[in-house]
């Protein structure tokens, strides 16, 4: 170690040791040029890949390749430093937060730093079926289409793989009996129809991408498994409590709907309050998760505020991986460590229930005065009122004559986009 004395803030370092799987055609990641900022960083991480496996995300900063330095090197440089060492390479690396913390507290970023945490891309044979596994099916042409069929689940409203033909495209990516249909070319399908799903894989010709589960976590996709107050969870059935979020925020909502909060009793920062109906609720966020990742940094050591502005990071979505308190419980007896690929993903969807939904609620008439009030009441039963001078409010309203006097006819669907800005 260096020796040097870091605060208790001080964000994680990443060393990732990425190495190439005997079928994979490379690591699973691009480099990229910034020009309002020097330096290489990561585009793209693919789904599947030794890269993800290892815990690189888009928009890392690379700040070392094998140990040297490439602050001073150019992109074809950085590209030979990687290819140098054929099959493997360790990458030093900082997400854009991190990278800010340390150029702001004038430190240098380097390997030996206590806040140096290392990854290793797992074999491929240790990785679990239970995992989500992407599988690029290519068509060939002795080969008659992919060489599979979709069965449906009425249950769970799935779609799983019925049958997979030997020596075809769809064995050849991996594909196996039972897996659960996730997403189609990085679309989520889960709740489509067979007809969608198989419109879907056709939309591309020659090829698709199937995002799948392997079936023990399918009967776990929409809903945990019963445990009694005295169960404890198997190591596989606590791997597959952990839940991805993937929220996103609606043009009618205000905010995704949860707040954070510390707990004296355990570490960490944990979902408080999730109001029903929100995009946090319907992204399969629940009271007391902890936090364990905010788009795909570890955020267990950091503060309040650090999180926060993870999660703000990025105005309309977030990706928050949580763990419940009875599996995060287990994971620690068992000194099982969280692995983000053995998750449950969750989402958002795309738009609000028309049930539940804050709504502006506002006369659709108002006399001409020099100030008008309007009040604006939402779904938790709040109500805030605001003063809106007659500039703005003849922004989105129009002047119309009614009953002897001119009065403004508000426009009720504006009126709600302005209040939102409030």
């Amino acid at each position: 170690m260096s020796g040097v004395s870091l605060p208790p803030d001080a964000p994680a370092i990443r060393l990732c040791h990425v190495v190439k799987w005997d079928q994979s055609e490379g690591y699973g990641f691009n480099l990229h040029t910034e020009k309002s900022k020097p330096g290489q960083y990561l585009g793209k991480i693919d789904q599947g890949s030794p890269a993800e496996a290892t815990q690189l995300k888009e928009g890392d900063r690379i700040v070392e390749v094998n140990g040297v330095n490439i602050a001073n090197e150019n992109h074809k440089q950085v590209v030979e430093r990687i290819k140098a060492v054929p099959g493997e390479t360790k990458l030093l690396v900082v997400d854009p937060l991190a990278d800010n913390w340390y150029k702001e507290h004038k430190m240098i970023i380097k390997s030996n730093l206590p806040s140096v945490v290392q990854y290793k891309t797992p074999p491929l044979k240790k990785l679990s079926r239970m995992e989500p596994r992407l599988c690029h099916l290519v068509k060939r042409p002795d080969f008659d289409g992919y060489g599979f069929n979709l069965n449906a689940d009425k249950v769970r409203n799935t779609q799983y793989v019925g049958s997979v033909d030997k020596n075809s495209p769809a064995e050849e990516a991996g594909l196996e009996v039972n897996d659960t249909i996730i997403e189609v070319n990085g679309i989520n399908v889960e709740g489509l129809s067979h007809k969608e799903i198989v419109e879907k894989i056709k939309a591309v010709p020659h090829e698709t991408k199937l995002m799948v589960v392997g079936e023990a976590t399918a009967r776990r996709e929409n809903g945990r498994p019963h445990k009694t107050a005295r169960a404890r969870p198997s190591s596989t059935s606590a791997e597959c409590s952990l839940r991805l979020c993937h929220l996103r925020k609606w043009a009618n909502y205000e905010g995704y709907g949860f707040n954070l909060c510390a707990d004296n009793k355990r570490e960490g920062h944990f979902v408080g309050q999730v109001d029903p109906n929100s995009p946090a609720q319907l992204g399969g966020l629940q009271r007391n998760d902890r936090v364990v990742q905010v788009n795909g940094a570890n955020v267990e050591k950091d503060s309040h505020k650090q999180i926060t502005e993870r999660i703000c990071q990025n105005k309309d979505s977030v990706h928050l991986l949580v763990v419940d308190p009875d599996t995060d419980e287990h994971l620690a007896r068992e000194d099982i460590p969280i692995a983000s690929a053995n998750v449950v993903h969750k989402y958002t969807p795309e738009e609000s229930p028309s049930q539940g939904c804050p709504q502006v609620q506002c006369l659709e008439w108002a006399r001409v005065t020099s100030m008008t009030k309007v009040a604006r009441r939402t779904d938790r039963g709040k109500e805030m009122c605001t003063t809106l001078s007659l500039t703005e409010l003849l922004t989105f309203t129009g002047l119309v004559h009614r009953h002897g006097r001119y009065v403004l006819r508000v426009d009720s669907h504006l009126l709600s986009r302005f209040l939102s800005r409030i």
